[in-house]
């Protein structure tokens, strides 16, 4: 029997919702794990059929472009030094919770798709971790074999080749403008184009963006933004990349660009960089102003008050229910008013949650995430970091802690080494 705790169920898609639940069914007496290390037996393959289901039973869905984002949410855990193996240990109740997470459900999901997918120039290959939070680990340094596709200006034709060493060349027999490196996305990597590399593809998409298809643009969209946020290339070069979605007609690289730049707005905004925020949101409107939902919550009193009246009113489980206690939180910490507020709610009543919500489950794990995950300042990494060592033996059993804090580095680093430069890009572009 499949059991919900959400509060209704759209009829039209029922079998839909059922899927999930289903597919846990059928894994879990098919291939019984032996301990919950092993859940993404489970969950991951569940995961999948999702997608299997939903794409038979609703193909106008276009569930492919769901399945899209999942890999890019799985690769943005997967690039932080808190990320872990598919099966790690699971010794209590706490790390048991922890295992039902972005890992067990999303990255087994997409690498179950990847392993369905089956298999006189020359271009050279290196693998390396762009891992984005503050240092590098001893655990950084594995050898993967990455099955590379690639397709050329030349032909429709996907090449495949098995990369199985940290460096690797690829002879291109004929004569090409451009070469697009993991075709459609059928491969759990990131692909920096170095040497003038995104250079040519700026210029692709610029030209003549429907040579790619619309995965594969939204790959390069991914791709270039990851590798800022890691170091490896200039969000200049990544804000040219986009230049071309005036020309897009395809929601998903449209939207993909658009969150971008609203993460970037959205941490801003909370930095007080008043001007700067003023030109980014300028230039966001530029190319989706007919897209972007622009209202607003208004109300007379303050405002601040209201919304720490909702979340105490989240708290005392009446009115708001227990189950909704977590996204409302995360709903005032969007807010460039409630972030903070949202955060010392957290702190102040963290031993009340705890209780309420359990310490390993889904929805304090993405309270702690979700409330500092705009944090930029070295003084807020500071607040977390002292705030975490207050609940050092709670937090010593959370994995979600150290993705907390690895978030805030990465931000701050961002911030750090790309706010200037953002300055100076968007000025340039108002002349």
């Amino acid at each position: 029997m499949s059991t919900y705790l959400v509060a209704f169920v759209i009829s039209d898609f029922r079998s839909v919702t059922a899927t999930t639940s289903s597919g846990v069914q059928w894994f879990g007496n098919l291939v019984t794990m032996a301990w919950w290390n092993d859940i993404w037996l489970n969950e991951g393959f569940a995961r999948y059929m999702e997608y299997i289901s939903v794409e038979a039973t609703y193909p106008d869905l276009t569930v492919e472009e769901y399945l899209l984002h999942t890999c890019f949410v799985a690769v943005g855990l997967d690039s932080l030094n808190s990320s872990r193996p598919i099966s790690s240990d699971a010794e209590n109740p706490t790390q048991i919770k922890e295992m039902f997470d972005t890992v067990s459900y999303d990255k087994v999901c997409f690498q179950t798709h990847v392993f369905s997918d089956g298999h006189a120039q020359k271009r050279t290959l290196s693998q390396e971790n762009t891992v984005t939070a503050a240092a590098r680990t001893p655990k950084m340094h594995f050898l993967w074999h990455i099955p590379l596709t690639y397709k050329t200006d030349a032909s429709s034709t996907i090449h495949r080749h098995l990369m199985t060493t940290h460096t690797d060349s690829i002879p291109i027999e004929e004569e090409v403008n451009w070469v697009k490196v993991n075709t459609d996305m059928t491969g759990y990597y990131v692909v920096h184009y170095e040497d003038g590399g995104w250079d040519e593809m700026t210029t692709l998409l610029r030209e003549n963006h429907t040579a790619l298809s619309y995965k594969d643009r939204t790959h390069l969209i991914h791709n270039a933004f990851q590798l800022v946020t890691s170091g490896h290339l200039a969000i200049n070069k990544a804000l040219e990349l986009i230049d071309y979605l005036r020309l897009e007609t395809h929601t998903v690289p449209l939207l993909q660009g658009l969150g971008y730049l609203e993460a970037y707005y959205r941490m801003i905004e909370k930095r007080n960089e008043l001007e700067l925020t003023h030109n980014l949101g300028m230039y966001i409107l530029q190319f989706f102003r007919a897209v972007i939902d622009q209202q607003t919550w208004s109300d007379s009193g303050s405002v601040s008050e209201r919304r720490l009246r909702l979340l105490e009113l989240g708290l005392e489980g009446k009115v708001i229910r227990s189950q909704d206690l977590s996204g409302l939180i995360l709903m005032v910490a969007r807010n460039p008013l409630g972030h903070h507020l949202a955060w010392n709610f957290v702190k102040k009543n963290w031993d009340t949650l705890v209780k309420k919500l359990q310490l390993g489950s889904f929805c304090m794990r993405h309270i702690i995430t979700g409330t500092t995950g705009q944090f930029s300042s070295s003084e807020e990494l500071t607040d977390v970091q002292s705030f975490f060592e207050s609940i050092k033996e709670q937090a010593s059993q959370l994995r979600a802690t150290q993705v907390a804090l690895d978030n805030v580095q990465k931000n701050v680093r961002w911030s750090q080494r790309n706010l200037e430069p953002l300055r100076i890009w968007l000025n340039e572009q108002k002349k």
